[in-house]
């Protein structure tokens, strides 16, 4: 942290400072603090900012339904600035959770699944920066359903952030 740097922390108090040459006072009057204001503001655009180090927030209300051949898995959308991706994290028939894939949307059809093992999802949220959140609460377990009458198919209900409910939509899944 550069002396400047003291003095715009400084709330522009009148502490003094202990330097490799002795000590000295911070400028109190209000142009002298308004130039140390601009060098802050000069020395930090020049060396660049901290880098941005604070994750989003984990997603909450994840839902897993099973589908025919497929499952469904949605979550509540992140609010954050600078939110940039999700990672979605499964877990097969009881076992550790691995990455599965990245998604800008908050819902995802994974069709890589079969009808004899159970699922469960966490989901993270990445930032502009790079920075994950903590995995959100795990999905309920689900399994797919095979085709039942040559062809059955799963008609949703409306889904919201609050989750799945009673009113048909029009959409069908296949």
């Amino acid at each position: 942290m550069s002396y400047i740097d003291d003095v715009a922390q400084a709330g522009w108090q009148n502490p003094t400072r202990t330097l490799a040459s002795g000590s000295a006072s911070i400028p109190t009057t209000y142009t002298q603090r308004v130039v140390a204001a601009i060098w802050s503001y000069i020395i930090r655009t020049l060396s660049g900012e901290a880098p941005d180090t604070t994750p989003p927030a984990a997603p909450v209300g994840v839902v897993a339904l099973g589908g025919t051949n497929r499952n469904i898995v949605h979550w509540t959308a992140n609010t954050e600035g600078d939110f940039n991706h999700y990672r979605i994290y499964r877990e097969v028939d009881g076992g550790s959770y691995s990455l599965l894939t990245s998604v800008n949307t908050n819902n995802y059809n994974d069709t890589d699944v079969s009808t004899s093992s159970a699922y469960t999802y966490k989901i993270t949220a990445i930032d502009n920066s790079n920075n994950e959140s903590s995995q959100s609460s795990a999905s309920g377990s689900v399994s797919p359903h095979a085709p039942s009458g040559g062809g059955a198919k799963l008609t949703p209900y409306h889904i919201s952030r609050r989750g799945y409910h009673g009113s048909k939509s029009n959409s069908v899944w296949e």
